[in-house]
């Protein structure tokens, strides 16, 4: 067993909300997402891959040493895969489209570390061959500060 895996041990509800930091899951909407960019966070969320799928069982209801993570995030214009409001970070999976995004991916990232944002990028494969180095290196940015 990795250290990861001793983390995962879901909270009960009292447990969640006495680990919540004081400003966790509040993001302010400055300006206003659009309709546009919540309907197709929507369907994101709908239309997970199977790399999505398998972290955000681990990310979600707080079993990552209970820190609360959100999946497909409207951040001004973008959407964030799964994203840490309270510790800032965001964490992506590229999958094989991502090759050919390479210039609207580099605006997105400098655009969300000028909100404040942590990024870390995975390739699917990788969260599927190798999860435990994924979730460690995603531990180790949580614990950075």
């Amino acid at each position: 067993m990795t250290a990861c895996t001793a983390l995962l041990k879901p909270f009960s509800p009292q447990e969640k909300v006495a680990r919540r930091a004081p400003d966790e899951g509040q993001m302010k909407r400055n300006p206003p997402t659009s309709p546009v960019t919540l309907t197709k966070a929507r369907q994101l969320r709908r239309d997970q891959t199977d790399p999505e799928k398998k972290m955000w069982r681990v990310l979600r209801d707080r079993r990552l040493t209970g820190v609360k993570f959100r999946r497909q995030v409207p951040i001004g214009p973008y959407s964030a895969d799964f994203c840490c409001i309270g510790r800032k970070l965001i964490v992506e999976l590229d999958g094989v489209y991502h090759a050919e995004t390479g210039e609207h991916d580099l605006r997105r990232e400098d655009f969300l570390r000028t909100k404040g944002f942590e990024i870390l990028r995975f390739p699917c494969a990788e969260v599927s061959r190798n999860r435990s180095k994924v979730l460690d290196r995603i531990l180790q940015a949580l614990n950075a500060e």
